[in-house]
């Protein structure tokens, strides 16, 4: 089975994101991680990221690069990055609190209406232990 890295970092939008300007970005997101093999979760909300980016270690590290050199962000640190044999997101999904919002869009969870959907993707036990020791291990 082939590893797969793992990266968890916060920002902040420069600008708040509108409707608009939130849906191109997952458009683009998406195109861009599936034809690289990255899968994760993007949260928004109030002009704050918080993203999960998962895949080939180089693949990852790239976006990742090129987020941190996008100046439509300002704040971009890294919470906790490590290698495993499975992945926590094998979809694409975006969860944000906007009105309005882009629910047409495949993966994307409202958190204005749809909080317990998001609450359930996040509830899965193993992935929130492996980010707290992970996190520990990282920061010793």
């Amino acid at each position: 089975m082939n590893s797969v890295f793992h990266l968890l970092y916060v920002s902040t939008a420069r600008q708040l994101l509108d409707a608009e300007a939130l849906e191109e970005l997952l458009v683009q997101a998406r195109e861009r991680n599936e034809r690289l093999g990255i899968t994760g979760m993007l949260i928004y909300g109030a002009g704050n990221f918080i993203q999960a980016l998962e895949g080939p270690q180089q693949a990852v590290s790239d976006v990742y690069a090129s987020i941190q050199r996008d100046q439509r962000y300002q704040h971009v640190i890294t919470l906790v990055e490590f290698d495993d044999d499975v992945r926590d997101f094998p979809g694409w999904w975006m969860a944000y609190a906007h009105e309005p919002h882009p629910e047409k869009i495949r993966g994307c969870i409202n958190l204005l209406k749809s909080q317990q959907e998001a609450t359930d993707k996040l509830a899965d036990d193993r992935f929130v232990r492996r980010l707290l020791l992970n996190f520990l291990n990282t920061n010793r």
